[in-house]
């Protein structure tokens, strides 16, 4: 109970700060008392006249101020959403009973939701909220807490400067993965190249060991015979349900949250997880133009997402947030750029049939 409290006053707090404070700010600074023109139409004194109009000069030599003022104001409104996303995200995880780390980003992401106040940062909140679901046995107190969040508000704001990964599904995944990451090397509790190696290694033994892909497969990756299927099968109804949602109107961010609301709810385990997963392919910038992109192309990043997931994400980096949306980045790059080689072999193989079936005389 506590921790629901302390969420809806941080969220209702950053809210109104960002969403209302500087509008009257600007509201007040742009509105003197008593305009000048007005003041000869009142019958005053002089010397009250003189007051009045060294009043509303001062407050108009005082506006560049006011306005440096507010431009600091709006270069911290996103770094506020995303530390506000991550404090949320932990705080509500801290109690397994209340929320699971899916469920308590989620749950953030669809607080942002068209009807709330926080509607306009939508995309840092979740941002920040991926990056709150790194495991409690990492993030053990507030002020590691506070860490992540300070980490992920400087990658989400080089993320957005630079344009890295602009409009792809999954971005703000990999923005929390990394910042996650770096926050885990920090402590000390994370040995990347250890995990890599211990990982090809095994591969490596099991290829010696045996030729057979399956059995490398099933030794490698335990029980994948009985979970690969259900979850290339689970993974792209995300994805499609998610850019369903797109085309009727809804946000990027709304629709993931929904998709994994019902996932973690009805769904659960790995397999709910995995349809969260495919919700993050329908947050990409162009999944609610049909022209551009159709229900096909969404399967296949969600099966290319599984297979990065699956082949990788669940044995490295243990406990680290963001790990699925990094999976949908890689199953979106991974696909477009599949999508794109077939086109330009398509229309080269095109062009050498026109220049084959061209009569002797034209050449």
């Amino acid at each position: 109970m506590k921790a629901i409290l302390l969420i809806s006053l941080l969220l209702m707090m950053t809210g109104i700060s960002m969403g209302y404070g500087i509008k009257c700010c600007r509201f007040r600074s742009s509105s003197p008392l008593i305009p000048l023109k007005s003041l000869k139409s009142i019958k005053i004194s002089s010397t009250s006249k003189s007051l009045l109009m060294m009043n509303a000069n001062t407050a108009s030599e005082s506006s560049p101020t006011t306005k440096t003022m507010l431009e600091k104001l709006e270069v911290l409104k996103r770094p506020a959403a995303v530390f506000a996303g991550t404090t949320s995200a932990w705080l509500l995880q801290q109690n397994w009973n209340l929320a699971s780390p899916l469920v308590a980003a989620a749950t953030v992401g669809f607080c942002s939701t068209p009807m709330s106040p926080l509607k306009a940062y939508q995309a840092p909140l979740y941002c920040g909220a991926f990056a709150g679901t790194t495991s409690i046995g990492i993030v053990t107190d507030p002020r590691i807490a506070l860490g992540l969040a300070c980490i992920t508000s400087i990658m989400f704001e080089t993320f957005e400067r630079k344009k890295l990964f602009p409009g792809r599904g999954g971005r703000l995944g990999m923005c929390a993965t990394l910042s996650s990451t770096i926050l885990t090397l920090l402590n000390g509790r994370l040995n990347v190249p250890k995990e890599l190696i211990a990982y090809f290694g095994n591969i490596f033994g099991q290829v010696a060991a045996s030729p057979d892909a399956l059995s490398i497969a099933t030794n490698v990756m335990p029980g994948i015979t009985n979970t690969v299927l259900p979850s290339f099968v689970i993974a792209s109804f995300g994805a499609v349900l998610s850019t369903f949602m797109r085309r009727r109107g809804l946000g990027p961010v709304p629709s993931s949250a929904i998709c994994g609301l019902l996932g973690t709810t009805y769904i659960r385990g790995s397999l709910g997880g995995l349809f969260y997963m495919g919700s993050f392919i329908g947050m990409s910038a162009d999944a609610n133009d049909s022209s551009q992109v159709d229900y096909r192309r969404q399967i296949l990043a969600a099966i290319l997402s599984t297979t990065f997931f699956l082949g990788l994400g669940q044995y490295i980096l243990a406990g680290v947030g963001g790990k699925l949306g990094a999976a949908a980045l890689l199953g979106v790059l991974s696909s477009s750029s599949l999508l794109r080689r077939a086109a330009i072999r398509e229309k080269f193989v095109g062009t050498l049939n026109q220049y084959k079936n061209m009569p002797q005389g034209g050449l």
